[in-house]
């Protein structure tokens, strides 16, 4: 359910650049059926930041994405992501709600700057969505972001260029085996890191 408003405030982030400083407020408006999912608006643990529409939002408006590297206690007692997430606002909209279950979805981003400006964007269909595919170079960007942090970048490229050629291999075993998850104790999960 988050997904749709990350897409929004991303979007009005690319055509107004914002700086932290001037930030007033973020107004989230969704479904009310959001809000059985959505339980922690103010998270005390990885898990409950997933469910957290301030803490998505505000970790979108600071580092231009989400990954999954933001879903961690570090970035979660970030001074600038705990003040940023007091600024912002989830709400149910009584449009969205009245369209039913095909519009459910859909997110309304109002960003209110210190100076007065307002910017709005809504967003039906996240990113990802049927409706709204991935380029094949948005897939293999998300791809090597979440590969990295368990995989070499030989390996990564060994993948990328198997998947490329699939429909020429008589025998995947070397891709299943470059696929296959390392020793749990090598993995190197990053911290920090763009969505």
């Amino acid at each position: 359910r988050t997904h749709s408003a990350i897409d929004a405030l991303l979007k009005i982030m690319e055509e107004h650049p914002i700086r932290y400083e001037d930030l007033e407020e973020i107004e989230c408006a969704t479904d009310d059926k959001a809000f059985e999912i959505l339980v922690h608006p103010s998270p005390k643990t990885p898990l409950e930041a997933k469910f957290s529409m301030p803490y998505c939002l505000a970790v979108a408006f600071l580092e231009k994405g989400v990954s999954i590297h933001h879903f961690d206690l570090d970035w979660m007692k970030n001074p600038m992501v705990v003040n940023t997430m007091k600024k912002i606002r989830h709400i149910p909209d009584e449009e969205i709600i009245s369209k039913g279950y095909e519009y459910r979805g859909t997110s309304k981003i109002r960003v209110k700057l210190k100076n007065g400006k307002e910017f709005y964007e809504e967003v039906e269909k996240s990113k990802g969505h049927p409706k709204n595919p991935l380029s094949h170079e948005e897939i293999v960007g998300k791809f090597c972001r979440w590969a990295k942090g368990m995989f070499d970048q030989k390996r990564i490229d060994s993948i990328l260029f198997r998947v490329d050629q699939l429909e020429d291999q008589e025998d995947i075993s070397d891709m299943m085996n470059d696929l296959a998850f390392p020793n749990p104790n090598d993995i190197r999960v990053q911290s920090m890191g763009g969505g």
